[in-house]
């Protein structure tokens, strides 16, 4: 399955009460499970916005310097969860960003910003 079979919601698209509190109940159970596994991968994950239209999360290391380099992470993290990668890119701080989806779940997308070291320490391969 590729990233364009997975379905992104606009900005704009509104849920009815039921279906926000289900998508909500959904992300409130995702998220131990990838902060779990992240943290066994050398980083640890947060979360906050409405968890209804998207989940957003941002992912530090904290074995650095035996964490990974994100994009590694981050495939880690898919191979462990069964989750796709969409888009992905860098911010202009150099932090990187992932648009994810879990594959069970085409609809609900999983927004990931990967935070790098403060003092610029080199993350391993």
């Amino acid at each position: 399955m590729s990233a364009p079979d997975f379905i992104e919601l606009k900005k704009d698209h509104l849920f009815s009460p039921a279906e926000a509190d289900a998508r909500r109940r959904w992300a409130l159970e995702f998220i131990p499970k990838i902060t779990g596994v992240a943290r066994g991968f050398g980083y640890g994950i947060f979360h906050g916005g409405t968890l209804v239209r998207d989940i957003d999360l941002i992912a530090m290391p904290w074995q650095s310097p035996t964490a990974r380099a994100p994009v590694f992470f981050v495939l880690d993290l898919c191979r462990a969860l069964n989750l796709q990668m969409g888009n992905h890119g860098e911010t202009l701080f150099g932090h990187q960003w992932f648009a994810l989806w879990d594959v069970w779940h085409r609809d609900h997308q999983i927004d990931l910003k990967v935070v790098l070291p403060a003092n610029g320490e080199k993350l391993s391969e």
